[in-house]
C-alpha cells in the first residue's frame, strides 16, 4: 500500500472520529472521502435522492469542485471542502 493510500485512509478515519465526537444534533449523516470531483454536486445527488437535512459530504480534495453559479475550481490538500444539505421550510423566495 502507497503512503498517500495510508494517509487518505488516515484522513477518513480521523474526520469521522472527530466529527461523530462534536455531539452536534444538526448532523444526521456524515460522508467523508479521500477525493471527490465535487462535495456540492454530490450533496445535490443524494439530497436528489432523498438524503436528509443534516447531511454532510466531506472530501480531503475535489477535481472538479463547483458552487454558487456552477463556477467550478480545483480543491487541493491542505483545505476543509464539504456541503451541508438542508431541507428550510421556507419557500425559494426568501
Amino acid at each position: 500500500m502507497s503512503k498517500r493510500c495510508m494517509k487518505e485512509s488516515v484522513f477518513v478515519k480521523k474526520t469521522q472520529e472527530f466529527l461523530k465526537n462534536l455531539h452536534i444534533d444538526v448532523v444526521k449523516n456524515l460522508l467523508v472521502f479521500d477525493e471527490l470531483d465535487s462535495t456540492n454536486s454530490t450533496a445535490k445527488e443524494l439530497a436528489q435522492d432523498g438524503a436528509e437535512q443534516g447531511t454532510i459530504v466531506i472530501a480531503r480534495t475535489q477535481n472538479h469542485g463547483r458552487g454558487r453559479f456552477d463556477h467550478i475550481w480545483q480543491s487541493p490538500e491542505g483545505g476543509v471542502y464539504l456541503s451541508f444539505i438542508l431541507r428550510p421550510k421556507t419557500s425559494a423566495e426568501k
